[in-house]
């Protein structure tokens, strides 16, 4: 839910950059998949207008050096969500391959990948876990379309989903 006002928030209001992506759940799509990276460098590849649509990225590497020589003559933004590993980083958005101009945002759960990225305390943003209350209190705004539960037998099944959650 958050993750999807994120994006819209982020692509929307971000139109002094070219092009402007929101890798959604990289952890995710790199478990999933056997070659997940290069999954997710063919579709970064794909979606830029200028690049050759018969290329296919069979490996990483090739990944590398095709978005590369690509994305360093345009001002771009980049979000990662949910990355695990530094290497999910060079691989997708290596800050020497990106135009004038160009951001990367990254989300992770764990703090030393961002360190690993030589990215300075300031330029980190920790998010604070929810309340009981506040996560009660999402949860039914999406759910229920309210800020509470519509009757009892909701309220102990929303209580039990939000215990479990956190």
């Amino acid at each position: 839910v958050a993750r999807q006002a994120f994006e819209k928030i982020v692509l929307e209001r971000n139109e002094e950059f070219k092009h402007r992506w929101f890798l959604d759940r990289v952890r995710e799509e790199c478990g999933k998949h056997g070659r997940g990276l290069v999954y997710l460098q063919n579709y970064l590849y794909k979606t830029l207008p200028d690049s050759n649509q018969d290329d296919h990225i069979q490996d990483i590497s090739k990944g590398k050096k095709l978005l590369s020589a690509r994305l360093r003559f345009h001002k771009v933004l980049i979000v990662l969500d949910d990355v695990d590993d530094f290497e999910q980083i060079k691989a997708l958005a290596d800050c020497s391959w990106l135009g004038p101009g160009s951001r990367v945002i990254v989300t992770t759960r764990d703090k030393k990948t961002l360190k690993k990225c030589q990215v300075n305390d300031d330029k980190i943003y920790e998010v604070e876990k929810l309340t009981p209350g506040e996560a009660f209190q999402l949860f039914c705004r999406k759910a229920f379309k309210k800020n509470h539960a519509p009757d009892d037998h909701y309220k102990n099944l929303s209580d039990k989903f939000v215990e479990y959650a956190s």
